[in-house]
């Protein structure tokens, strides 16, 4: 039952780590920290239970159920408290100004998108005039043919 518990969180992990972030690796300082600590604690969490089940050979699905519950609370705030320091510590979660953007690192999603824009408009621009070029180099072997 632990193990079942800890993969699961384990998988909603990636998964919410896919759609928010693109993809399991990578991604903002702080997602990255707290993901990686969750994945930390859930495997003490399944250790620790592992070994006070194999200790106290407790059978009893009440005591188990108290346990996992109490284990929980105690991850579950040790998230909490990790979060709010990173948070303190990242600058109260303000984000950067544009101007205060370092060089070299990737463009918003509003950039890139104004960059394809951009790009598809001179693919369109370029497509007219090709088109326009080949009706006039028609246009003149009609001519000459004549």
């Amino acid at each position: 039952m632990v193990f079942t518990l800890a993969a699961l969180v384990a998988i909603a992990v990636i998964h919410i780590r896919r759609e928010k972030v693109g993809g399991e690796l990578g991604g903002p300082v702080g997602i990255k920290i707290l993901s990686s600590l969750l994945l930390v604690l859930l495997w003490f969490f399944y250790i620790a239970l592992s070994v006070w089940k194999i200790v106290f050979q407790s059978a009893d699905l009440w005591s188990q159920v108290i346990a996992i519950f109490g284990a929980t609370v105690v991850l579950a705030t040790v998230m909490l408290i990790a979060g709010i320091v990173l948070y303190v510590a990242m600058g109260m979660g303000t984000k950067p100004s544009v101007a205060s953007t370092p060089s070299g690192s990737s463009l918003s999603f509003t950039g890139a998108a104004m960059v394809c824009v951009a790009v598809n408009r001179l693919k369109r621009a370029t497509f007219k005039r090709r088109q326009a070029l080949a009706a006039e180099d028609l246009e003149s072997l009609a001519q000459c043919s004549l």
